[in-house]
């Protein structure tokens, strides 16, 4: 009778660790290969020489801008949509980083902090756009610009807010339905 006692609670805690592993590391896994799949794309983009770099932001400019807006400009309108991508780019790994440092709080199983969360987000974000603009030292005809970091940064502090406030907005509807749960729960005792 122990015997089987034992058995089963060592299947029912094998079948609660492999929930856990299924349910946090593999989605912390999850963001984690989509955090890098962004870094990855950010390092081709910034890998091109300046000259396809052109080519491919005058053929974005003329895809949006197209017959309706004419532009007098088009120096202008092709600088101001390759400062949108980088804005645009760290954005969504700001987003995506935030994201990932929350699947690994849930597999660690202790809280980081949400102020701890978001600096180390941002510092992953800032330091991953300054080592950008070095590697951009090394590409022809491109030349590494302090005021990219600072958009990068501002891309990345953006996608943070978002999914920060995604993330709380999330966590008081959880709440109210728990509550409202809880409210059945008791009504019906």
């Amino acid at each position: 009778m122990l015997r089987w006692i034992g058995a089963r609670a060592a299947n029912i805690i094998d079948a609660l660790i492999v929930t856990i592993f299924r349910r946090f590391v593999l989605k912390y896994r999850r963001w984690l290969i989509f955090t890098i799949l962004i870094m990855i794309i950010i390092f081709v983009f910034s890998s091109q020489d300046a000259n396809l770099s052109n080519r491919i932001s005058d053929f974005v400019s003329s895809l949006l801008a197209g017959r309706l807006i004419r532009v007098a400009n088009g120096d202008f309108f092709g600088y101001f949509m390759r400062k949108f991508a980088h804005f645009f780019m760290y954005m969504l790994l700001g987003g995506v980083a935030y994201t990932m440092t929350g699947m690994y709080e849930l597999t660690k199983a202790k809280s980081i902090g949400f102020k701890r969360r978001i600096a180390v987000t941002l510092a992953i974000c800032v330091i991953y756009a300054v080592l950008d603009e070095f590697h951009q030292y090394f590409v022809p005809y491109r030349t590494p610009q302090w005021q990219d970091v600072l958009i990068d940064t501002g891309g990345a502090c953006t996608g943070i807010l978002f999914a920060s406030l995604l993330h709380l907005v999330h966590m008081k509807m959880s709440q109210l339905r728990a509550k409202k749960t809880e409210r059945k729960y008791v009504k019906y005792k």
